[in-house]
C-alpha cells in the first residue's frame, strides 16, 4: 500500500530500492507507482500476465489490433506497456519460446495513443489478491 510504503521509507535509514508489486494491463496500480516513482523506488511487476485470473485480457480487441500492429503477440504488447510505464517485468515462463518472446520487446515502441487506450483497461483491482486482505495474508502465511 501506498501509505506503508512511505511508513517503511520515513521510519528507516535506508530507502527500498525496488517494491514488487502487482502490475499487468488489468491492475495498473497507478497511484503506488506514482509513489515509487517519488521515492526513486523501482516499480517491479510480480504476474504482468496477471497469471490464469487473466489470460482473456490478451483477447481484448484493443490489444489484438495493437499485436497485428506490430506483429507482435498480445503478451508482448502488454510487457512493452508496462516498461514504457517504467516499470520492470518479470514474466514467468518455463517455455523456450516464451522466454524468447517475453525477450523480444525492445525492437518497437507503443504510440502515446495506443499508450492511453491501454490505460483504459485498468480495473483498478487486484486479480492475484490484495495483502490487505486477511483471508490472503492467512493464506500466504500457511505456505
Amino acid at each position: 500500500m501506498p501509505s506503508q510504503l512511505v511508513d517503511l521509507i520515513n521510519f528507516n535509514e535506508i530507502t527500498p530500492a525496488v517494491n514488487q508489486i502487482e502490475v499487468n494491463l488489468l491492475c495498473q496500480q497507478k497511484e503506488l507507482t506514482a509513489i515509487n516513482k517519488k521515492y526513486n523506488v523501482i516499480s517491479q511487476a510480480y504476474a504482468p500476465f496477471g497469471q490464469s485470473k487473466a489470460n482473456h485480457m490478451f483477447e481484448f480487441k484493443e490489444i489484438v489490433e495493437i499485436a497485428k500492429k506490430y506483429s507482435k503477440s498480445p503478451r508482448q504488447i502488454a510487457l512493452r506497456f508496462l516498461l514504457q510505464n517504467g516499470i520492470a517485468v518479470i514474466p514467468k515462463s518455463v517455455h523456450i519460446e516464451r522466454m524468447q518472446e517475453n525477450i523480444n520487446v525492445f525492437d518497437f515502441e507503443l504510440t502515446q495513443d495506443e499508450m492511453k487506450e491501454l490505460n483504459k483497461l485498468d480495473t483498478g483491482k487486484n486479480l492475484i489478491g490484495c495483502s490487505q486482505d486477511v483471508i490472503v495474508a492467512q493464506q500466504a502465511m500457511m505456505w
